[in-house]
């Protein structure tokens, strides 16, 4: 009966993802361990985080520390890595996604704090070469700084991923993260790429 009621929410989940673009992943399916959770949050609260501010090509403001850089393959902190790279991920990413392995491209950590935003211009540079992007929010309380996915011109989905949630999105849209109006978001963000083809991950 648990089996059956879990795979009918996965199928949910994979409806959404194919319908939206993205789907948000709640804290009740338990991804990650209990473990997991408080290691992922004690670690990135110690990281030493620099503030980035706008510019005119690429709009943003945000705290970050990077765990992983763009086709190097050196690892900032090991430890937040393992959890984001662990089995249990890559077991949400097969069930959502279909492709068990994958290549992260890019690791930030972020925190946000009022006033701050991530612009369509900023995202669209992390998210190069890559398929799909986890943002995954870890103990937060804040209003305002909704992700937005956009479709096209016309069409856009809005989320408001909570503490312990995980929302999975393809890169073929477009990202931004509205201003925080109050509070702190921290998230912890990770660009993917397959290793196979979608042939092989059926």
């Amino acid at each position: 009966m648990r089996l059956e009621r879990e795979k009918k929410a996965i199928e949910a989940l994979r409806s959404n993802f194919l319908q939206d673009g993205a789907c948000l992943i709640s804290d009740k399916y338990l991804f990650l361990a209990a473990d997991q959770w408080k290691t992922i949050n004690y670690k990135t609260s110690r990281l030493a985080y620099e503030k980035h501010f706008q510019t005119k090509s690429t709009p943003h403001s945000f705290k970050t520390f990077p765990i992983k850089k763009h086709r190097t393959k050196t690892i900032a902190d090991e430890v937040i890595f393992d959890v984001v790279n662990s089995i249990q991920m890559r077991s949400l990413v097969k069930s959502i996604l279909s492709f068990p392995h994958f290549n992260i491209q890019r690791c930030e950590c972020h925190i946000y704090e009022e006033g701050d935003f991530i612009s369509l211009e900023w995202m669209k540079k992390f998210i190069k070469d890559a398929s799909h992007l986890l943002t995954i929010t870890l103990e937060s309380e804040y209003e305002g700084g909704e992700h937005l996915v956009h479709h096209n011109k016309q069409e856009e989905k809005t989320f408001q991923p909570q503490s312990a949630e995980i929302l999975v999105s393809s890169c073929e849209f477009g990202h931004e993260m509205l201003p925080l109006i109050s509070g702190q978001k921290n998230t912890v963000l990770a660009s993917l790429y397959p290793l196979y083809p979608a042939s092989f991950t059926k």
